[in-house]
């Protein structure tokens, strides 16, 4: 069974340190808070990514090998800001329905929903 993540508010902070680069629209370079270097790959419809960090790695591949780890919600947010859009990250699919906002799967147990920018 695939591990899923638990803390998705506490990751969803952790992601705002993170320093994100666009390499091409599907390539992303993220300099994690805490100082290391990772790879973030989006799928072809930016909908969910892959992450070399040491969680997005092993992955179990019925996900598709997908991430919802810190690094792949900062590109995400990246992602979201290209269109105007704020995004939160939730891991119960009612809390994200509750919002009422565009809504996807990204992995790992975690959804992500995005409002309009202010």
């Amino acid at each position: 069974m695939a591990k899923q993540i638990r803390c998705v508010k506490k990751l969803q902070s952790k992601s705002r340190g993170h320093i994100v680069r666009r390499i091409t629209p599907y390539l992303y370079y993220v300099d994690s808070s805490s100082g290391k270097n990772y790879k973030v790959r989006l799928n072809n419809s930016r909908t969910s990514a892959t992450c070399n960090c040491p969680w997005g790695q092993y992955r179990n591949s019925e996900n598709g090998k997908i991430s919802g780890c810190s690094h792949v919600m900062a590109v995400m947010r990246e992602v979201e800001k290209e269109k105007g859009r704020v995004p939160s990250f939730w891991i119960s699919p009612v809390d994200a329905a509750r919002q009422r906002r565009p809504t996807r799967f990204i992995g790992d147990g975690v959804f992500v929903t995005s409002r309009l920018g202010a």
